[in-house]
Formats: C-alpha cells, sequence, structure tokens
C-alpha cells in the first residue's frame, strides 16, 4: 500500500527524531515550510503551557501582546485618541483618521464560551480567530489581515463579536480542539442558524430552537488574507445571516417591550393595591376610632347613670333614716342655708356624720324633686 507524501515525510520525521532521542544525540532544529511544519509536529498544535491565568486574563495578555507586536490599537480605542477622547469609530472614519494606520479589532475579553454565549445571548455574528506562535505565517497575518483598517471597520459596522487566541493558551487550545482546527491562522464564523426542519421551509419566520453554527471556516495566510475575508463578510456571510439575526433581534426587542409594559403594568397594580390597602386600613382606622369613642360616650353615660342612681340610693336610705329619728337625740343643729335660711334638727349623740350630710342635702334638695330610684343593677 503506498502512503500519501506528507504522512511518509511525517512518520519519517517522528522516527528520526526518535532514533536521535534513543541515542542521546542532539536533534537539530530544521525550518520547514509552513506547509509541512504541521505535518511534522503530527496532527495537531503542541499541548498548551500550563497556566493559572482564567480565560479572561488569557485573552487580555493575548491582546496586550498583540498590540505590542504588531504597534496597532483596537478599534475603540484609535477612535478615542483621533476624536480628542471620544469613542465614536464613524467620526473618526469620516475625517480620515484610520487611513494608513493599523487599528485591531475591539476583541471580546473573556473565554471561548463566554464569548458563545455573548453572541447567542445577542445574535451577533461571531468571528473566532486562532493562532499559533510555531506557525511563520502567524506574523503576517497579524501584520496585514488583523490590523488592516477596511477589514477592521467592516467587523465594526456589522457589529461582528470577535474573539482571538493563541493555542499555546489552554482556552485557545480547547477552541482549536472543538472547531477542528489543525492549520494556523484560521478565522472561522459562527452564527446562529435556524433549526434544520426549518432551514427549507418557506416563509417560516419562526426563530424557535435556533442554535450558534459554524458558518464558514478558513485556514492558512492564503484564506485569511483581509480581501478575501471582507468579500465574504459582504458578499456571502452578512445576506445570509442578517434576516435571520435580524428576526431574532426584532423578537427580542419586543419582548422586552412587553416585560417592560407587563413590569409597568404590575407596579401600577402593586401602586393601586397599596393605595386601595391603605384607603381600607384608613376606613377601619376610623371605624375603630368611632367604635373607641362611641363605646367611651357610652361609659360615661353608663357611669353618670350609676352615679346618679347610687346617690339617689343614697337619699332614700337616708333621708327615711333621718326621718325615723328626727327629734329624738339630744343634740341639736343649726345650718344656715345659702338663701340666708336656718334650718335646725335632734341627732343622737352616736349619730354618724353622714346623717349630718343627709340633712344638709335633705334642705338642698327637697323630697319632691328627687327622681324615682333607678333599677340598675351594681
Amino acid at each position: 500500500m503506498t502512503l500519501p507524501f506528507s504522512l511518509t515525510l511525517g512518520l519519517a520525521a517522528q522516527l528520526i527524531g526518535f532514533i536521535f532521542r534513543l541515542l542521546r544525540i542532539p536533534f537539530p532544529r530544521l525550518h520547514f515550510p509552513a506547509s509541512f511544519s504541521g505535518l511534522l509536529r503530527g496532527s495537531g498544535p503542541s499541548p498548551p503551557r500550563a497556566t493559572n491565568e482564567s480565560p479572561e486574563q488569557q485573552t487580555d495578555r493575548f491582546i496586550r501582546e498583540l498590540e505590542e507586536e504588531t504597534g496597532a490599537h483596537q478599534l475603540s480605542r484609535a477612535a478615542a485618541d483621533q476624536a480628542g477622547g471620544s469613542t465614536s469609530t464613524s467620526k473618526a472614519r469620516e475625517g480620515g483618521a484610520f487611513a494608513g494606520r493599523r487599528v485591531l479589532p475591539d476583541f471580546f475579553v473573556g473565554g471561548y464560551e463566554d464569548a458563545l454565549q455573548t453572541a447567542k445571548r445577542d445574535a451577533r455574528v461571531l468571528c473566532i480567530v486562532l493562532l499559533s506562535s510555531e506557525h511563520d505565517d502567524v506574523p503576517e497575518f497579524k501584520r496585514d489581515t488583523l490590523t488592516d483598517p477596511e477589514f477592521v471597520s467592516l467587523l465594526n459596522d456589522a457589529e461582528v463579536l470577535v474573539w482571538a487566541g493563541d493555542v499555546r493558551n489552554p482556552d485557545a487550545y480547547q477552541a482549536a480542539h472543538k472547531l477542528g482546527v489543525t492549520t494556523y491562522p484560521a478565522v472561522s464564523f459562527i452564527a446562529l442558524h435556524p433549526p434544520r426542519t426549518q432551514r427549507n421551509t418557506v416563509g417560516s419566520n419562526s426563530t424557535s430552537g435556533a442554535a450558534l453554527h459554524v458558518f464558514s471556516s478558513h485556514a492558512g495566510v492564503d484564506e485569511c488574507r483581509a480581501a478575501l475575508l471582507s468579500t465574504h463578510v459582504r458578499a456571502v456571510l452578512l445576506p445570509r445571516v442578517t434576516p435571520f439575526l435580524g428576526r431574532i433581534k426584532a423578537e427580542q426587542r419586543s419582548r422586552i417591550e412587553e416585560r417592560r409594559i407587563r413590569a409597568e403594568q404590575d407596579r401600577a397594580y402593586e401602586e393601586a393595591s397599596h393605595r386601595d390597602y391603605e384607603r381600607i386600613m384608613a376606613s377601619r382606622a376610623a371605624e375603630a376610632r368611632q367604635r373607641q369613642e362611641e363605646q367611651e360616650r357610652e361609659a360615661k353615660a353608663q357611669a353618670v347613670l350609676r352615679r346618679e342612681d347610687n346617690i339617689a340610693r343614697w337619699r332614700a336610705t337616708k333621708r327615711a333614716a333621718i326621718a325615723e329619728a328626727k327629734g329624738t337625740g339630744n343634740v341639736r343643729l343649726a345650718v344656715r342655708l345659702p338663701q340666708g335660711s336656718r334650718a335646725m334638727a335632734s341627732f343622737s349623740a352616736d349619730a354618724p356624720l353622714a346623717s349630718l350630710y343627709a340633712f344638709v342635702d335633705q334642705q338642698l334638695v327637697p323630697d319632691n324633686n328627687l327622681r324615682k330610684c333607678s333599677l340598675l343593677q351594681l
């Protein structure tokens, strides 16, 4: 069986390297063309370096290294510098601020999975850029494609979410493994696609069940030139995905508006319920105060009746006793009344002082003015 030349070359390189290592002979580092470099190493990139950095830190470090290597800044920062602190990229482009200058896309700072979730949530096209510092074509790609003003402005105008990483980092290595990337540089465009059952349905406007799919993949420096990628994005990618993403965004705006209206209705209902509750509580409090006032008035009236009844009982009892004992005592007392007249009565020596009070009360309130004793039981 005849093996392909590329596979034969790769196996031969691995066998020679194994023999040299077994004999402890230094194996020279040979510089092969980029088309053979991946084959000599095997089917995939070298294992990533160990790091304790989070995916966000890995991406941030990659962006800083990329800016230092290319001497370019991300689009928003470059626009702010040209517009005197303003972050308007359109104003900077109108003035020709980016003409002849190197700019980088506004990269998403975060992990690969975070970029996928953000693209799905915001219904945006996701551009994945994977690089490997071991490939000789990567510096050319960084210099000519990633810093091309027209390509960068196209991605910004189309609101394409851009995520990039070096496969030396664990997060980018996992992204390359999931996307099946073995040739670098590599650019993949990912977007929400309708379910397979709806793709061939004419007039279907439903966006339920949409999932992220790899729309196109470009590998190697020849396929990842700025002009080719710009033409692909402008002529193929955007016409294909924009209508569906537009429907998704319209549904999202509709749901947001519905939630806003529902929240306003709920807030109005809660405010009305609160006002009704306060009105009911105020009415109940007023009724409670009215009942309490009525009870207090009734209690006062009852107290007045009891007092008058007690006085009537006392007068009836004491005056009857005075009438029986009148004139039998050897102690005579004279009392001058308010109208100037005098009243005299005899009392026994052992009579209580209450008898004198009863005699005076009898002179002030004649018997014919006494009300009939009530039957109130105390």
